[in-house]
Formats: C-alpha cells, sequence, structure tokens
C-alpha cells in the first residue's frame, strides 16, 4: 500500500519545479548569509566608532554634574551671605526676597 501512495506522488512531482526551487532556496540562502555578514561589519564597525564618543558623553555628563554641584553650593554660599549682610546691615543690603517681589 505504501508503494503506490509514493509512487503516485513520486508522479505528481515535477523534478524540474524541484530542482528550480531547491536553485531558489540555495540563492537566497547565499544572498541571506552575504547580507548577515555585511551587517555583522556594519554592526562592528559602528561599535569601533560609536565607543569613543560614548566616552566622551560619559565624561561630560560627569563634568556637567560635577559643575551643577559647584554652582549650587555656590548660589548657596551667595544667599547665605547676602542673608548675613542683610542681618548686619539692613539700610545697606536689602533683603533678597523684597528685591524678587517688584519684578
Amino acid at each position: 500500500m505504501a508503494k503506490p501512495l509514493a509512487q503516485s506522488l513520486e508522479a505528481m512531482i515535477d523534478n524540474e519545479t524541484l530542482h528550480d526551487v531547491s536553485v531558489t532556496q540555495t540563492d537566497l540562502l547565499k544572498k541571506m548569509s552575504e547580507m548577515n555578514a555585511r551587517l555583522e561589519r556594519f554592526c562592528a564597525e559602528s561599535d569601533h566608532k560609536l565607543a569613543p564618543a560614548q566616552a566622551a558623553c560619559t565624561s561630560y555628563i560627569a563634568s556637567m554634574k560635577t559643575i551643577s554641584q559647584d554652582l549650587s553650593n555656590i548660589f548657596t554660599r551667595v544667599r547665605t551671605l547676602r542673608k548675613l549682610l542683610h542681618q548686619k546691615y539692613p539700610s545697606i543690603c536689602p533683603d533678597f526676597e523684597e528685591q524678587k517681589a517688584p519684578s
């Protein structure tokens, strides 16, 4: 029973079409392999070029954070000095909040 079924299925298959499908699949596999290789080279080159930029950005971010902390510290000190000056010499150094209100 299996032999007649196999023979009838084999008779339905066109060998030329089967060969064409096989050739097409082989060509597609080759093209996809080539594309994959190109993408791998592109990714490697991108990583190589991106690494210095990432290092520079990390450095700049650290610098900006340090600068921000320094400025915050400076402005806190300036506000403290203004308050002390206002307490000691209210006529010479007006309160900072009073100067801010009219604006």
